[in-house]
């Protein structure tokens, strides 16, 4: 995440900022973050994902927002997650921002991974309406669910392209291999 040459921007200056943008830039304590350019391997994965996800909703209440659609945390950053999912009616503030996702995706990258492993995972598990932070891996076939309990969160681990990976929010199970379909690992030295 590459932090842009700007002094302490208001919300208001970071979403106009923002909309303005060629690529998504986050908000984080009054600091603007460019989104970096993903791989071959993360255009896939997050390719594969809006497909696996939004096929699954088709009839449901549920909406698939891809990276374009901005999210706020309660404690006021904003974050372009690689996929979102609302269901019901859209919470929006009068900029568009997303206030009420129930999944969030993240496709972990050697430069995000430790950030939305960590800091950025609590951040979006302070979201009331969040029910399930998914982690994905675009350098082996590995997924880590966040599931909210009524006390606490639970984690799993998906790995293989074997095993699948159940989302309970939305009432479907999406095969590991699906989400990794046309990806090619580089070998492990």
């Amino acid at each position: 995440m590459a932090s842009l040459p700007t002094p302490f921007l208001t919300p208001a200056q970071y979403v106009e900022l923002d909309d303005r943008a060629e690529c998504p830039l986050e908000y984080v304590d009054g600091g603007v973050f460019e989104i970096e350019a993903g791989t071959p391997n993360h255009g896939q994965i997050q390719a594969n994902l809006t497909a696996a996800v939004g096929i699954r909703l088709r009839k449901s209440q549920c909406t698939a927002l891809g990276q374009a659609v901005r999210v706020r945390v309660p404690s006021g950053r904003y974050f372009h997650p690689d996929l979102s999912v609302v269901c019901g009616k859209l919470d929006l503030l009068p900029d568009k921002t997303v206030l009420n996702p129930i999944v969030v995706f993240e496709i972990l990258s050697d430069s995000t991974a430790d950030y939305d492993l960590g800091r950025k995972g609590i951040l979006y598990r302070s979201i009331p309406s969040l029910k399930e932070y998914i982690l994905v891996d675009q350098s082996r076939a590995w997924v880590q669910r966040w599931n909210r309990q009524p006390d606490s969160w639970h984690v799993d681990e998906f790995s293989g392209l074997e095993a699948a990976l159940p989302i309970a929010a939305l009432d479907v199970e999406i095969p590991v291999a699906e989400i990794y379909d046309r990806i090619e690992f580089d070998p492990v030295p």
